[in-house]
C-alpha cells in the first residue's frame, strides 16, 4: 500500500457484519499508508477501529497528503478518537469529506462522540479551509457540543454539509445554530432531524433564517415540533430566497 503508485480508493467498509478491522489491523493499516502520496478516498465504515484504531490512523494519515474522503462510520469511536481524529483536521490540507457517523444502537460497550468530541472537532476547524462536508449522525452530541459547531460555523467559510441527525441537540443547541445561520454564507444543508428542537427551537431557527441567503437543505424531521414551529419554518420557507428542501 505504502508504495503502489496505482492505489488511489481503498474501501475496506464491512457492509456485511462481520467487523474485521479491529484496532490491531487498523494500527497495521495506518502504518503501511504512512507517506501514501496517491491515495483519495478511504472507507474503513462498518468495522471496529475503536478510539486506539482511531488515533493510529489520525497519526498516521497526516502524511497523505492527497487524501480528499475519509469515511470511518459505526466504528465505535468516541470522543478520545474524536479528538485525535480533529488533530488531523487541522493539519490536513486536502480533505474534503469527513465522515464520523456513529450507531443507532444503544447499551453497554457502544461508544460514541460526545461534547468534547465535537468541540474538538470544531475547534479545528475554525481554522480550516478545506472541509466542505462533515457527518456526525447517530453520536450523543448535546448542546454544548453543537454550540461549539455552531460558533464554527460563525467564521468557518468552507463547510457545505453538515449531519447531526439522532444525537441531542435541544433547544439550546438550536438557538446556538440560529446565531450561526445569521452569518455564515457558505452551509448549504444541514440534518437536524431526530433532535429534541422543538418549537421554541425551530422558531429560532425561521427567524435566523430571515438573514440567510445560502442556506439550500434544511431537514428537522422528528424534532418534537409542533404547530407553531411549522407555522414559523412554513412562513420562511415561503420567502426564503435560497432554501429549496425543508423536511418536518
Amino acid at each position: 500500500l505504502r508504495n503502489d503508485p496505482s492505489l488511489t480508493t481503498l474501501d475496506l467498509g464491512d457492509t456485511r457484519g462481520r467487523r474485521r478491522i479491529d484496532p490491531v489491523r487498523a494500527k497495521e493499516l495506518a502504518a503501511a499508508l504512512r507517506n501514501n502520496h496517491t491515495l483519495l478516498e478511504l472507507n474503513l465504515g462498518s468495522n471496529r477501529i475503536g478510539d486506539i484504531g482511531a488515533t493510529d490512523l489520525a497519526t498516521n494519515l497526516l502524511t497523505c497528503r492527497m487524501l480528499v474522503k475519509l469515511i470511518l462510520d459505526t466504528n465505535n469511536i468516541g470522543d478520545e478518537g474524536a479528538i485525535k481524529l480533529a488533530e488531523l483536521l487541522k493539519n490536513n490540507y486536502a480533505l474534503k469529506v469527513f465522515s464520523l457517523v456513529g450507531t443507532n444502537e444503544c447499551g453497554p460497550g457502544v461508544i460514541k462522540v460526545g461534547n468534547a468530541g465535537a468541540k474538538a472537532l470544531a475547534l479545528s476547524l475554525r481554522s480550516n479551509t478545506i472541509l466542505e462536508e462533515l457527518f456526525l449522525d447517530y453520536n450523543s452530541i448535546g448542546d454544548e457540543g453543537v454550540t461549539a459547531l455552531a460558533q464554527m460555523l460563525e467564521i468557518n467559510g468552507a463547510l457545505r454539509k453538515l449531519g447531526l441527525s439522532s444525537n441531542s441537540i435541544g433547544t439550546v443547541g438550536a438557538k446556538s445554530l440560529s446565531k450561526a445561520f445569521e452569518v455564515n454564507k457558505t452551509l448549504r444543508g444541514i440534518d437536524l432531524s431526530f433532535n429534541k428542537i422543538t418549537d421554541e427551537g425551530s422558531t429560532a431557527l425561521a427567524e435566523a433564517l430571515k438573514n440567510n441567503c445560502s442556506l439550500k437543505k434544511l431537514i428537522l424531521a422528528a424534532c418534537g415540533i409542533n404547530r407553531a414551529g411549522a407555522e414559523a419554518l412554513a412562513e420562511c420557507f415561503k420567502k426564503h430566497s435560497t432554501l429549496s428542501t425543508l423536511h418536518m
